[in-house]
């Protein structure tokens, strides 16, 4: 039984380290997931953001880099449903040109990374250098004018424009270059929902490895629970068929000390009927007695022991009750106890000679246990599922706390000169038939026998 033990609790040990590695490692995948699904939001936002910074640095070298042209640009592309918002901010965190919920945007980034995550967003940055917007300025027309040798055109290798002078032309200077920030909001509801899915996947996996886990710990409970029980219940088989042995060699050994004690009895009637001496007589007499009680209690013995199989067919209860009170009538009129037996039209399904027995020893123990003008009540009731209901009540002393489940053990008696057999009987009776006896308290004083399930026959008196 010790080993068996420590074998399930080894068992139930492997399986909680494999629950917590199962669930280890769907944490862990599921952080995998989710670093994952993070780094291609990241990568398509990039995308976009590098895409516009592109079109605006093109626009910007074909000198058409106009705020208004840019607010069309951002507008175009925040339509995109994946989109919330755009900016361009300069240097001095000035807006350039925005459009969407721009109030959701932050003005510069946390830390180098150039990105803020939020619980509904991420917010992309990106660098964007752009050259001086080339002008045109009108001013005086050269010597040659619009309708000179170059009619107003640079010619290949010229680097100086038509309407400069070619004595005082000089070469502009290289246009200065300008820092922007060009920031996209981008909405991570798809990744909750990616993330929500994985979630609930995993829980799934987790419940049903759980109760995986569950199952076998139960299986192994079930197996451990099952072996003990066979082991159980074979000792109990060669207990039981030791006991069956010894019962048998007792009901001999009853049997055969019956037929000594027959010759005893019979000798001393017949001492007794032959006059014997007066100091011969109270001997002769108590001889007789201790035989009756011997084999009173041998008889007990062999009703006890014997195996019992009711005979069930009807039995009315009122005529069964009136055999018995003459039984027991004797005894309660020795004593002066009220024999409180009502009429009933009681018919049940029962041994009759096992009944009469069970109510006879519940009758006499009762007797025996009220005072000197006591009261003993038979009450017979019908239940609701159709059984009835039988009830010995006394007002004598009662039973003792720390007795009531000692009652129907065989031997245990309280009176000196008591048996101990008459209410293990009484159980026994029951449990052939499929009754209940149990003890109840009496108030104020005095106990209650009931007997419990007794089938009510088709037909009634």
């Amino acid at each position: 039984m010790r080993h068996a033990s420590l074998r399930t609790l080894w068992f139930y040990l492997v399986l909680a380290l494999l629950w917590l590695g199962i669930a280890t490692w769907l944490y862990q995948e599921q952080k995998r997931q989710q670093r994952q699904d993070q780094e291609s939001q990241r990568a398509q936002g990039r995308v976009l953001i590098n895409t516009i910074a592109s079109s605006i640095r093109s626009q910007s070298g074909l000198a058409m880099f106009q705020p208004e042209r840019l607010e069309a640009i951002l507008k175009e592309v925040a339509a995109e449903p994946g989109v919330l918002a755009l900016a361009l901010f300069d240097d001095a965190g000035k807006t350039v040109a925005s459009t969407g919920q721009v109030e959701k945007l932050a003005q510069a980034p946390e830390g180098d990374t150039l990105e803020n995550w939020t619980e509904e967003t991420l917010q992309l940055w990106s660098p964007v250098r752009i050259g001086e917007i080339p002008w045109h300025r009108p001013g005086p027309r050269g010597p040659f004018g619009p309708l000179g040798p170059g009619r107003g055109l640079m010619r290949r290798g010229e680097d100086r424009g038509p309407w400069a002078p070619r004595e005082d032309w000089r070469p502009p200077p290289p246009p200065p270059d300008t820092n922007f920030f060009l920031t996209v909001l981008i909405p991570l509801k798809s990744l909750q929902q990616s993330v929500a899915a994985w979630v609930r996947l995993r829980l799934l996996v987790g419940a049903m490895s759980f109760l995986l886990l569950l199952v076998m710990a139960f299986g192994w409970r079930a197996s451990v629970r099952g072996a003990a029980l066979r082991s159980s219940l074979a000792l109990a088989e060669e207990q039981n068929r030791m006991l069956q042995e010894m019962n048998l060699a007792a009901s001999g050994l009853a049997h055969e000390t019956k037929n000594p004690l027959n010759v005893v009895r019979m000798a001393a009637q017949t001492l007794a009927g032959e006059s014997p001496p007066p100091d011969w007589q109270d001997k002769v007499r108590l001889i007789a007695d201790e035989v009756d009680r011997l084999d009173a209690r041998i008889n007990e013995w062999l009703a006890f022991s014997r195996p019992r199989q009711p005979k069930l067919q009807p039995v009315e209860l009122g005529s069964l009750e009136e055999e018995v009170r003459t039984l027991v009538s004797l005894d309660a009129e020795e004593k002066g106890v009220h024999l409180d037996l009502r009429p009933n039209k009681a018919v049940v399904e029962a041994d009759r000679e096992m009944l009469r027995q069970l109510l006879f020893n519940l009758l006499l123990n009762g007797v025996q246990a009220v005072e000197q003008g006591g009261t003993l009540a038979v009450n017979v009731e019908k239940q609701k599922d159709g059984n009835v209901t039988l009830s010995v009540e006394d007002d004598g002393v009662g039973v003792s706390p720390e007795n009531r489940d000692k009652l129907f053990t065989p031997y245990f008696t309280t009176r000196q000169d008591g048996s101990g057999l008459g209410l293990a009987i009484c159980r026994r009776i029951a449990l052939a038939h499929g009754w209940r006896l149990r003890y109840e308290p009496r108030t104020p004083q005095g106990s209650i026998f009931l007997l419990e399930g007794i089938a009510a026959a088709d037909r009634e008196k």
